[in-house]
């Protein structure tokens, strides 16, 4: 004779089987296998005073700094300190100024959203944060040093060399100190 399947849910029933890939619901799993390579873990006796420095206060500031200066851009206070107002700024250098500010400040906050996003995924110790971090250094360096180039390039008025030299300098100097801490520690991104 034909046995109907039992449709109910119940503990082993070809509903739970269905649901549970065959498993009992509450059955237990093998322990997560970790990657080759990163079987060390964090230990007590590990530093992360530069980690805890970058996820519980830089890279917030950093957010914080990039969405005032998107705010002074986008308004055009960056201007007022200089004597001058951004309508005669814009009046004497044309639009293309205007619109050079503009972007600067759509990519200071998109750079404020990253850095929140990296910081996140920092304090969580998933795979790709230091990578992010990374790329949020540099994008913040090109953005500052493209800003400058094209600034000379609207206005014709030539900057300081120091200036272009330094925002180099800083964001070289970052990257590095953040690629040789974090290059130490990568075992203990795996999540």
């Amino acid at each position: 004779m034909y046995q109907a399947q039992q449709t109910e849910p119940g503990y082993g029933s070809t509903l739970d089987q269905e649901r549970y890939g065959g498993r009992q619901p509450y059955e237990e799993r093998a322990p997560y296998e970790r990657r080759p390579g990163r079987e060390r873990r964090l230990e007590p006796g590990d530093k992360l005073k530069w980690h805890h420095f970058l996820v519980y206060f830089g890279l917030w500031a950093s957010a914080v700094v990039n969405v005032v200066t998107g705010l002074s851009y986008f308004s055009g206070s960056i201007y007022e300190g200089e004597g001058a107002n951004a309508e005669l700024v814009y009046f004497v250098f044309g639009n293309e100024l205007k619109a050079l500010d503009m972007t600067v400040a759509i990519c200071s906050f998109a750079l404020a959203v990253f850095a929140v996003i990296t910081c996140l995924r920092l304090m969580r110790f998933r795979v790709a944060a230091p990578v992010m971090l990374y790329i949020l250094s540099i994008a913040n360096t090109v953005v500052v040093i493209a800003y400058i180039v094209l600034v000379q390039v609207i206005t014709d008025v030539p900057l300081e060399s120091g200036v272009l030299s330094g925002n180099v300098a800083g964001g070289l100097i970052g990257l590095v100190i953040n690629y040789t801490y974090y290059k130490k520690r990568m075992y203990l991104f795996v999540n």
